[in-house]
């Protein structure tokens, strides 16, 4: 399948967009090739409702999510022209999140969907701790796909706003990958540079 995966960081500084072709067999060998993407950098404007939704609740969470959806389609729809894509995945902007309890994103996939006119999945950290886990990280089932068959042990190390770990160990399954938060990554470089330098 084609498939665009849409995710938007700690940093509220911009969406990722990246259409692959993805091919996963009944053996779990993953084979993948990245056909497009891109990053667009948000405005000063959705910046502000981010940050301002998250720090002093100043937009309603049903605001921000359908104000997300539709610039997440519009930007969809300008970067699709011309390309084949089966299925969106939307990260969506994580709002607030606190492990095995609850986590909020916004950017309706339903607007998303109803926009693109392709099908949309979401809510992975959601459904995570629906069935038993953190809701973070998510990194960890990729890791194990690119390194599950490695004749060593991979620890790998995802430094985005909160950083995490993944262990694969050789001949590991899938449900004994170890990983999980090891606290601020990029997101106090993130505070420094917008306290001091105002950028």
């Amino acid at each position: 399948m084609n498939i665009l995966g849409l995710m938007s960081g700690t940093s509220m500084d911009g969406v990722d967009l990246c259409i692959a072709n993805l091919i996963i067999d009944k053996n779990n060998r993953l084979t993948y090739q990245i056909i497009d993407s891109t990053y667009i950098p948000y405005s000063r404007k959705t910046r502000k409702i981010i940050h301002d939704s998250i720090f002093y609740k100043s937009y309603s969470i049903d605001f921000v999510d359908s104000y997300l959806g539709n610039l997440f389609s519009e930007l969809i729809n300008n970067f699709i022209i011309g390309q084949s894509v089966d299925l969106i995945s939307s990260h969506g902007q994580t709002l607030s999140h606190k492990d095995k309890e609850y986590s909020i994103q916004v950017g309706s996939p339903k607007k998303i969907c109803n926009k693109t006119k392709i099908p949309v999945v979401s809510n992975f950290r959601e459904y995570d701790i629906k069935y038993g886990g953190n809701g973070a990280p998510l990194i960890p089932i990729l890791d194990w796909f690119l390194f599950k068959n490695n004749k060593k042990n991979i620890l790998s190390l995802n430094i985005g706003g909160i950083s995490n770990i993944s262990l694969i160990g050789r001949d590991i399954k899938k449900e004994n990958i170890i990983g999980f938060d090891t606290g601020p990554g990029m997101c106090l470089i993130d505070r420094y540079v917008r306290i001091i330098w105002d950028k």
